[in-house]
């Protein structure tokens, strides 16, 4: 079985939209997922860049983007109440579980929840 890291911050929605499509690629490629937990404004910070979300083109794509996306994988888009937001909370969480398959379970639910529910994970 292929083992492959998962790298991932809820602030962004295409983690949330690739995790739906994981599926097909398990089957396939018999890849076993590890979703790793990242802070994307590290590493932003790191490389003295802004994100997305701060560029207000960038953001407007974005967001267009990933509803057609949402769209196509048949998922439902409502956005966080409030975006850009602090991840840093989820992301402790979701660091300090063990088990990669519970976690999976544990980062597709808060993606979800912040993405498709329109809920705030902070």
């Amino acid at each position: 079985m292929n083992h492959v890291d998962f790298y991932f911050d809820f602030v962004s929605p295409y983690p949330w939209l690739a995790s739906h499509q994981l599926g097909e690629l398990r089957e396939c490629a018999a890849a076993k997922f590890c979703f790793v937990p990242v802070l994307f404004a590290a590493l932003l910070d790191h490389y003295s860049t802004m994100g997305p979300a701060e560029i207000p083109a960038k953001r407007r794509y974005t967001f267009h983007d990933t509803q057609r996306w949402a769209i196509h994988l048949g998922l439902e888009f409502k956005g966080p109440p409030a975006h850009p937001f602090n991840p840093l909370k989820p992301l402790r969480v979701t660091s300090a579980v063990d088990n990669d398959d519970f976690r999976e379970l544990l980062a597709v639910r808060l993606l979800d929840a912040a993405w498709s529910e329109g809920k705030d994970i902070t």
